[in-house]
């Protein structure tokens, strides 16, 4: 194991060493060392007599996984209407786990798409806890369209359109979309999309609406599988035209699974991502917990859970993203009257890890390797983050995430830090329990407190991609 040294040659002790862990990465776990100086690390091997360092930890037992990256976001910003603001959001990041995340920015109209990037990353310079990177989230307008290429140039490569939301004024008709992703990708951008068909949605949502059925229990019927199938297979094939990288967020259904799978054998670089609510709940939940549990996509079968299962398993689908979007409980409640009343969206970024982790343990999920990789590596590698961020590996930065395996714990909303006051979750046993955690080599939690104060937190530029 190596130890840094000062210009002089003489020996420097490290900063902080985390010894006799199970050291989790995508290719495997091993019991090593982690040792950090200043926010990198420097040395991961061993383990051996303990390195003379300003902080040890002892993490024999634990194990010691990568800091997650929720690449799927979103708190109160200009006329969002979310319970979170960024620095709630990134608090409950903190708590969970997760040590960046990648919230979706979008300005008001009237606002150019530069001034809504640069007034929301002065935002988290002075209100995140945890670091973080940005989605440019347009809406359909040519002008806003055209500044694509100046997101891009600020490190906002990732460029995010919405194929629903009709009534809301997001959705893109298929011109609006080949335009975005010619700009895209012509200067180095990835393009995201909420992929499911408005234009069905509205009608069928109207036609639910008209016929007094507005329970809980009709909602997916407003938003059927097909609906997602045949977004992700027009976004694919529009992408493909413009030689655009893409990427589909919150993927909820076996066969829009199937229309990624094809579309990458036809040799498209296209990724999927995925949430814990399409893993581990289903439609049942709008009967048992209504308006709560309305989100978009909706909630879907078991089938379609254990397609995403596997899907992780088989490296179809490469991400996890909590899709945070936290709503007071009160207006949620209101669906149980009329579904289509509400917001759509759950609180998720503090429960992401713990669910998944807990799986894992319990062998339900995935294998503690393939848990890194989807909620760490994967994302860094799309986002263009790696090798800094994603992964436990000398020169990336020391964010760690120490995990007691033999710990239980009960999810209740009281304990999270969400201002929505409820979670989709609430009473769930889970497995596994963070302990400390850390950012850049310095303390963010431990031992149920945060140690660091808003601002420590910085924002993350990133290159365009080759062409």
């Amino acid at each position: 194991m190596s130890q840094t040294s000062d210009p002089t040659g003489s020996a420097s002790p490290p900063d902080l060493v985390i010894h006799g862990g199970r050291v989790v990465g995508s290719r495997g776990v091993v019991e090593a060392d982690v040792v950090v100086s200043g926010e990198r690390i420097v040395a991961v091997g061993g383990p051996g007599p303990t390195v003379e360092a300003r902080q040890t930890v002892e993490a024999k037992g634990l194990y010691v996984l990568p800091g997650a990256i929720d690449p799927h976001l979103h708190c109160r910003m200009f006329s969002l209407p979310m319970v979170d603001d960024f620095q709630a959001a990134s608090i409950g990041a903190a708590f969970g786990g997760v040590t960046t995340v990648i919230p979706f920015v979008g300005g008001p109209e009237g606002m150019s798409l530069p001034e809504a990037l640069e007034q929301f990353a002065r935002e988290g310079d002075s209100a995140s806890v945890v670091d973080f990177a940005m989605h440019a989230r347009l809406r359909p307008d040519p002008r806003l369209i055209e500044q694509v290429p100046d997101a891009i140039a600020r490190g906002v490569t990732s460029i995010k359109m919405f194929q629903a939301y009709r009534k809301r004024g997001l959705l893109f008709t298929d011109d609006l979309l080949l335009k975005t992703m010619e700009l895209t990708a012509a200067h180095g951008g990835l393009a995201l999309v909420h992929a499911e068909n408005g234009f069905a949605i509205d009608y069928l949502e109207d036609s639910l609406i008209a016929r007094g059925q507005t329970g809980p229990e009709h909602y997916l019927r407003s938003r059927p599988h097909w609906t997602e199938t045949e977004a992700v297979a027009r976004a694919a094939g529009l992408a493909a035209l413009m030689g655009c990288t893409l990427y589909v967020v919150h993927l909820s259904t076996r066969e829009g699974l199937d229309e990624i799978r094809r579309a990458r054998g036809r040799g498209q670089e296209v990724y999927a991502e995925t949430c814990p609510q399409y893993l581990f709940l289903t439609d049942a939940e709008m009967r048992r917990q209504k308006g709560l549990a309305k989100i978009a996509p909706p909630l879907r079968w078991d089938t379609d859970r254990e397609a995403l299962w596997d899907g992780l398993r088989r490296g179809d689908v490469q991400t996890i993203g909590s899709d945070h979007a936290p709503f007071a409980l009160a207006d949620k409640e209101a669906g149980a009257a009329d579904i289509f009343a509400v917001g759509f969206g759950m609180p998720g970024v503090e429960t992401m890890v713990p669910l998944l982790a807990s799986a894992s343990l319990d062998g339900s999920g995935l294998s503690m390797p393939e848990l890194a990789a989807a909620l760490s590596e994967n994302a860094a590698r799309i986002f263009g983050l790696y090798p800094r961020k994603g992964a436990i590996e000398v020169g990336a930065d020391a964010d760690i995430v120490l995990l007691d395996p033999n710990a239980q714990w009960t999810v209740r909303a009281a304990d999270l830090h969400s201002h929505a006051g409820y979670t989709c979750f609430e009473g769930w046993t889970v497995r596994g329990r963070i302990v400390a955690s850390f950012l850049r080599g310095r303390p963010l939690v431990k031992d149920g407190r945060l140690c660091q104060r808003p601002g420590y937190g910085v924002f993350l530029p990133r290159k365009a991609r080759a062409a």
